[in-house]
């Protein structure tokens, strides 16, 4: 189902300061201005397994199935919004730590990368180019260890093998597909740093002007 409508790229009247940043830059850097992004996904629609479809990721690019993660301060240490207690601050991190958890895992588990990005790292194009880069890869990186299931009854030593076989050819046919992937994501970001240098050049005084 198309999300071009629904999760378009207008944010919200209380969205953070950081979905923000993450959102324009990747309408503006190289690598992922032309690819199919969308804010707010609910994670179900990731994983159909998921239990929760109100859970939801702040950006994915499914171009290069990657859910892209702002975490503000309240993921990572106790925060007092509107005067709560600190047990009751205490609480909530536990809870949003468990929450956070299950999401990632639950992402991880359809296939997908997971890129988190926090309130206190320096965010710009190239970083998140390269955050980007990292992600698909370690992605991709993964070792795939295909178990025999528990035989019930004798088989076909023939069958066996032609299966794993199948199983082999899948793995191969999915690493060549995120190799051209992130070969693609390496290209984008070299015509970005070519226009960048030429723009540089062009706007410089030439040495030729006379003083």
């Amino acid at each position: 189902m198309a999300r071009s409508s629904k999760y378009n790229q207008k944010y919200r009247k209380n969205a953070s300061r950081g979905h923000k940043l993450v959102g324009d830059l990747l309408k503006e850097i190289t690598a992922t201005r032309h690819m199919k992004i969308y804010q707010e996904y609910p994670v179900r629609d990731i994983n159909p397994h998921y239990p929760r479809y109100a859970h939801k990721v702040d950006w994915v690019i499914k171009d290069i199935k990657l859910a892209i993660e702002f975490h503000g301060q309240q993921h990572s240490k106790p925060v007092r919004f509107g005067g709560i207690s600190e047990q009751e601050a205490k609480n909530r991190l536990l809870l949003q730590r468990r929450r956070d958890h299950k999401v990632q895992d639950a992402i991880t588990d359809a296939g997908w990368s997971t890129l988190v990005i926090y309130e206190d790292e320096i965010l710009d194009g190239e970083i998140l180019t390269q955050k980007i880069l990292a992600a698909v890869s370690k992605q991709e990186s993964r070792t795939y260890e295909y178990k025999p299931k528990p035989k019930t009854k004798p088989r076909n030593p023939r069958l066996d093998k032609e299966y794993y076989e199948q199983l082999k050819e899948r793995a191969r046919v999915a690493r060549r597909r995120y190799y051209r992937k992130i070969k693609a994501l390496k290209a984008a970001r070299d015509r970005e740093a070519d226009e960048d240098k030429q723009h540089q050049q062009g706007s410089s005084p030439s040495s030729d002007e006379e003083v």
